[in-house]
């Protein structure tokens, strides 16, 4: 067979992705082990002992993700050792596969990471998994959360600041309507100004508060 670029016409510009071809009745594991497909693939593929935890094998996008040498695989080196596999274990005996699960791990350092996991478990106690790191979309969505927790609670004693200033409004016109001299008049009518005022100057604050997030902050350079 002509190779794969002689069978196209033209020039490629790119080459995406990688084919496996094995022989019938091989299975795929071994085909990866016989020709090192691991380290080309582009995301982290790993190969797991369900009974002690360990690592039996992860390509090379693999020891990027974990921070690890292939010489620290199945030693306690290996952040997989660390985790309780109890619940992996009652999800696999329900389903042989597994998606997008998240986990947080503990690398060698101390730090910590958290990655994406998808695998299926094969014969024996072998689970083939492929990992992504997902440590900074996890802390933009950890920061995303305490955003929005803080922007619930500003509205929340927001609306109620403003109103408080309505509510007096209505009070004030309700006593303005069974007022009998002028002078409960006026006075209904000056506290309601006053009450108006503060509401203004409430939203006014408000609007500002606003336009300071959205603005960019300058730092200038200042001799003391």
């Amino acid at each position: 067979m002509p190779p794969f670029t002689e069978m196209l016409p033209g020039k490629p510009e790119k080459i995406q992705g990688f084919m496996v071809i094995h022989e019938p009745g091989k299975w795929a594991p071994d085909v990866l082990e016989d020709f090192d497909v691991f380290d080309i693939v582009p995301v982290g593929i790993i190969c797991l002992d369900m009974r002690s935890g360990y690592l039996i094998e992860a390509n090379q996008r693999a020891r990027q993700v974990l921070q690890i040498s292939q010489e620290a695989i199945f030693t306690d080196d290996d952040p997989f050792n660390k985790i309780d596999w109890s619940e992996i274990t009652e999800e696999l005996e329900h389903n042989e596969l597994i998606e997008r699960k998240q986990l947080e791990i503990r690398l060698a350092d101390g730090s910590k990471k958290w990655i994406l996991f998808s695998g299926k478990s094969s014969s024996g106690n072998a689970l083939y998994a492929a990992i992504l790191d997902f440590t900074a979309i996890k802390d933009t969505i950890t920061e995303l959360q305490k955003v929005n927790f803080e922007l619930d609670n500003f509205v929340y004693h927001a609306s109620h600041d403003l109103r408080a200033p309505l509510r007096n409004v209505l009070g004030l016109l309700s006593l303005l309507k069974q007022g009998d001299s002028a002078e409960e008049r006026i006075r209904c009518l000056e506290l309601i100004e006053g009450t108006i005022n503060r509401l203004d100057t409430l939203v006014v604050d408000l609007l500002s508060i606003s336009r300071n997030n959205r603005s960019q902050q300058r730092f200038v350079k200042i001799n003391f």
